[in-house]
């Protein structure tokens, strides 16, 4: 059985919202990880509450307007006032809520931490399996690219990205992985050692 290695993507942070501040002209709000919700007779408007880097000024992007109390998930109300943080965060990376309130995610405010057991090239060379298996865990699409994460884990240069891309050694779900694609989720890396050597060794 093939053994599976595990790089996990943790999230120190959710994005900043590019947007002007109103009190001191600062651009740029942090998530607050609190809700605020105003009833009005059977409807209630839900909003994610944002503070300003500067001066803590605050901004509400909206998450539900109007909507019945009924039809909203019992569970989920119950995150909203207790001011889940998983919750909140969910909300903070998710790109359509941004575009309903015209606001943009600045993706690249996200820290984060690599977990997993470094190797290099020349280690993945000398392997004689057919495969080698990478599990890519991470909760949230920040636009983190997997070429970034092989970069690191693999410690590979601009140059070897290229070539092991060229020479289409790796996959993802199943499919060529190209310089573009971005960690999403859980993803299934493999690579295929026997055309990596090619690559490198020319066997």
């Amino acid at each position: 059985m093939t053994s599976i290695s595990i790089w996990e993507i943790k999230v120190l942070n959710t994005p900043f919202l590019n947007k002007k501040c109103h009190r001191c002209n600062n651009s740029s709000f942090y998530c607050s990880d609190k809700f605020r919700l105003n009833a009005q007779k059977k409807n209630i408007d839900i909003w994610l509450i944002y503070k300003c880097s500067n001066c803590d000024g605050t901004y509400n992007m909206r998450i539900s307007s109007r909507r019945k109390a009924e039809l909203i998930d019992k569970g989920l109300f119950e995150k909203f006032t207790a001011n889940d943080k998983e919750t909140a965060w969910e909300y903070a990376f998710m790109p359509s809520i941004a575009s309903n309130n015209r606001v943009e995610l600045n993706y690249a405010s996200v820290e984060y931490q690599v977990i997993a057991d470094l190797l290099t090239l020349d280690q993945l060379l000398e392997e004689r399996t057919g495969i080698k298996v990478f599990q890519i865990m991470c909760p949230f699409d920040f636009k983190l690219r997997i070429s970034t994460v092989l970069k690191y884990c693999l410690g590979l240069s601009e140059r070897e990205i290229l070539k092991i891309m060229d020479g289409k050694v790796i996959s993802v779900d199943g499919n060529i992985w190209k310089k573009k694609d971005r960690v999403r989720g859980f993803m299934l890396l493999e690579i295929n050692l026997a055309g990596l050597r090619s690559i490198f060794n020319g066997e």
